[in-house]
């Protein structure tokens, strides 16, 4: 029976943590402005490349 409470919890854990860092991923997709603060870029690059 302990076998069983240890992989279903293993098998919750693993999953929500899934869910969650797929939900997270999606709202950092949403919104461009919490990615920017994540990972900038410099303003410089840009002009360069113009």
């Amino acid at each position: 029976m302990l076998e069983w409470i240890t992989t279903i919890g293993v098998l919750v854990t693993v999953v929500g943590f899934g869910c969650w860092l797929f939900i997270y991923s999606f709202k950092l997709a949403i919104d461009p402005e919490d990615a920017y603060r994540v990972d900038p870029v410099p303003k410089e690059s840009d002009e360069w490349h113009q």
